[in-house]
């Protein structure tokens, strides 16, 4: 029988283990919020360097539709975030589309993740996996990558680890509120993004799985969870019959993406999931690394069960073996209907990598032998994590498509009579976003069906010929705006490029290229519709240039992207679009250098000298036609102070600058003879930029 003092001692270490567990709960939980504070740090940090990508373009301008057209959209076919394209627009509606605002959706749902993951991996393997996978997933450059990208992945993931915690607590509890939570999380991961889905297929495979492996047919009676199940059908259905439909014709996705092999997928992701994007072989390493530490962890957690696993209804090996495998295989199997693969799509299934890798860690330190290998792997792979982070997500130079600088590039040189083309179509959205309002330029698609890729040997295609020539009538130049890659896969041949373009029109310049994205730069011979080669100019001039080439005229512009300015006048640090009307009078094989010089009112030099050959040597002088006239455009960067300028321009040889061609004429009053130079009488007037 116990005496007073042993049950003193008794109630004492009683209360003393309640108050340490109390405290342990307290530090536990405190480290959770260092995680999560630490997550939205390393998301927030460089969350506007990255220009929008073509899809982030396009979630902002489906968003930016009225009310009526996204609902009507819901259901649509491919629509495969339509809840998330709702939240986007009244998101949008208050807090505008700048890139910082339309990002910030998914860099609080990248954060969030972080807790709900540890609430998942807690319940699978303990509280140090639990810290140690919700490190893993706060520095993991994949997972940052997306939650700075304007898109629904990183909230569909929240959701699916919502989704795992919810199912795994109500398979614990079993009361209906756990199920009831689980069935409206879910649902709600399914209208956020399509892949979502896959959660429930793992959720199911468990249920059966385990009921297999557990040899009890009869386990936990099953009521409240295949009603779950059922109930979860219903929602999803509207979708399902779209994704039947497109699965049984295979054309959704068909001209997105490339067809892949199971092995270059689970390459691709092994990678993704390890650095996502690093320096080799230094991404190689890490994959390696975190593959290792996660087959450790799954053979750690199938040969050492969990102590819960007694519990007929839970088993981690099991959960965690089709959390990961699951999601990648079926995938992998929809992807040999229809092409599909990107990595963005199998976000969802990372929380299993980083669980796993977090145990395979957990098991290394538990070993004496082993503790070393633990310490390492760790430092190693935050290291190569925050080198990741460092050279890939915070850097300055552009890592996905960059659309801003091109289209800050082609803003600065458009003028009015200009069309540009958007190769392939569904990339208007990002053109459109960049080019800002008051862009006053008209932007033409081509259909899918017109540019289809030609038979082998083609030289001529009557319907793309009678679509671009009806869509360049009255315009004076035309842009061509391709994503390199994309547009190989929707024109093969280049067929619109080099059959179209380079034998209707003269090229004007050099490509300008940037980082996936490519635009081209041409001038029609004649006006389109007009039979003639000149608009009138602003000004009209008659300058002859030796006995060959005469001057016919000039335009200023100061701007091409809707600033009216007075004629001549040009903001410091904008560009003076300068157009030079010519003419050859007589054959002529030599090749001038045409020279534009900035001068001040008196004549003197600003050092802005622009000396090129005609059209940028593009249409040389010396196969200029007879009484064909040529416009020259000049882009004149303007970064002198303010006040009044001519421009001076002058004829020689190519390479021989001292031999001025002799020039007489006369603009208006102004009358010259044999001057080795013309000096422009409108005058350039620079301001201050407002």
């Amino acid at each position: 029988m116990l005496n007073r003092s042993s049950l003193v001692s008794a109630n004492a270490f009683k209360k003393g283990w309640e108050a340490l567990s109390h405290r342990s709960y307290q530090l536990e939980w405190l480290a959770v919020g260092l995680l999560t504070g630490l997550a939205f740090l390393v998301r927030r940090n460089s969350l506007g360097n990255q220009s929008l990508w073509f899809d982030e373009a396009d979630l902002v301008a489906r968003a930016s539709d009225n009310l009526g057209k996204i609902l009507e959209n819901f259901f649509k076919a491919g629509e495969n975030g339509p809840l998330y394209t709702l939240l986007m627009h009244f998101w949008i509606q208050i807090f505008g589309n700048s890139e910082l605002a339309v990002r910030t959706p998914s860099l609080l749902a990248g954060t969030t993740a972080v807790p709900l993951l540890y609430l998942a991996a807690r319940k699978l393997g303990g509280t140090k996996v639990a810290l140690l996978a919700a490190l893993l997933l706060t520095l993991s450059p994949y997972n940052v990558w997306y939650s700075q990208d304007a898109k629904m992945y990183p909230l569909a993931l929240c959701l699916t680890l919502a989704s795992v915690w919810l199912f795994l607590k109500a398979l614990e509890d079993r009361r209906w509120r756990w199920w009831v939570a689980y069935i409206i999380i879910t649902t709600l991961g399914f209208y956020i993004h399509v892949m979502a889905a896959m959660i429930v297929g793992v959720e199911i495979a468990y249920y059966f799985g385990l009921r297999w492996y557990k040899k009890s047919p009869n386990l936990y009676n099953g009521k409240r969870i295949l009603i779950s199940f059922g109930l979860l059908t219903l929602p999803y259905l509207p979708l399902a019959l779209w994704q039947l439909i497109a699965l049984w014709d295979g054309t959704v996705g068909a001209t997105w993406f490339v067809p892949v092999s199971l092995p270059e997928m689970l390459n691709s992701l092994l990678r993704r999931f390890a650095l996502n994007r690093s320096v080799e072989p230094w991404e190689t390493i890490g994959a390696l690394v975190f593959l290792v530490l996660a087959i450790l962890g799954l053979f750690k957690v199938w040969r050492k069960p969990s102590r819960t696993e007694n519990n007929a209804f839970f088993s981690p090996a099991i959960f965690l073996t089709l959390y990961l495998v699951l999601p990648i295989l079926s995938f992998y199997l929809l992807t040999t209907r229809i092409p599909l693969f990107a990595e963005r799509y199998l976000l969802i299934a990372s929380p299993a990598y980083y669980i796993l890798a977090a145990m395979g860690l957990v098991w290394l330190a538990t070993r004496r032998m082993t503790m070393v290998f633990a310490l390492l792997g760790l430092a190693f792979v935050l290291v190569m994590a925050l080198v990741a982070l460092v050279n890939v997500n915070y850097s300055k130079e552009a890592q996905k498509e960059d659309w801003r600088e091109a289209m800050k590039q082609l803003t600065a040189q458009l003028r009015p009579g200009d069309i540009v083309f958007v190769v392939p179509g569904y990339l208007e959205t990002a053109v459109r976003y960049y080019l800002k309002p008051g862009s006053d330029v008209a932007i033409q698609t081509i259909p899918e069906s017109i540019l289809a890729p030609k038979a082998v040997g083609d030289t001529d295609d009557i319907a793309l010929n009678d679509y671009v020539q009806r869509s360049i009538r009255s315009y004076e130049r035309a842009w061509l705006v391709i994503s390199p890659e994309r547009y190989q896969r929707e024109d093969p041949q280049e067929f619109l490029r080099k059959v179209w373009f380079d034998n209707n029109t003269y090229t004007i310049g050099d490509p300008l290229e940037f980082v996936g994205v490519e635009i081209l730069k041409y001038s029609f011979a004649q006006i389109p519709g007009t039979n003639v080669d000149f608009y009138p100019r602003s000004s009209l001039t008659d300058y002859k240039f030796g006995n060959t080439i005469l001057l016919e005229g000039y335009d200023y512009l100061s701007n091409g992207a809707g600033r009216i300015l007075p004629t001549g006048t040009v903001q410091q640090g904008d560009n003076l679009h300068l157009t030079l009307y010519f003419r050859k009078l007589l054959p002529d094989t030599t090749d001038y250098e045409i020279s534009v010089r900035l001068v001040t009112s008196n004549g003197e030099d600003t050092a802005t000298n622009y000396t090129t050959r005609a059209l940028s040597g593009y249409y040389p002088t010396s196969i200029w036609q007879p009484y064909r006239g040529v416009r020259d455009y000049r882009e004149i960067y303007i970064k002198v102070p303010t006040g009044e300028y001519r421009l001076e321009v002058s004829l020689n040889p190519v390479g021989k600058p001292e031999q001025k061609v002799l020039v007489s004429g006369r603009e208006g009053q102004n009358l010259l003879t044999n001057a080795n130079k013309v000096l422009l009488s409108l005058p350039v007037t620079v301001v201050l930029r407002q």
